[in-house]
């Protein structure tokens, strides 16, 4: 569910993320709004990754952790 979901969140980020650089404009920061939405995208995007990588990883932690 967190991939679907992660997925989904991401394929809208980058619609707002797109909508921001078109009719975005220049923060106080002098940068404009389409770079500080940017982090909206990338954030998801690490979000599905790291539960990607998770969900692929068929190591058997209970033995690791039964021989400590």
């Amino acid at each position: 569910c967190t991939i679907v979901g992660a997925t989904w969140l991401f394929a809208s980020g980058v619609q707002f993320y797109n909508v921001e650089k078109e009719y975005g404009r220049l923060s106080s920061l002098g940068v404009h709004t389409s770079v500080l939405v940017g982090i909206i995208p990338a954030g998801f995007a690490l979000i599905f990754w790291r539960s990607l990588l998770a969900f692929l990883d068929f190591r058997e932690e209970e033995h690791e952790l039964n021989n400590n």
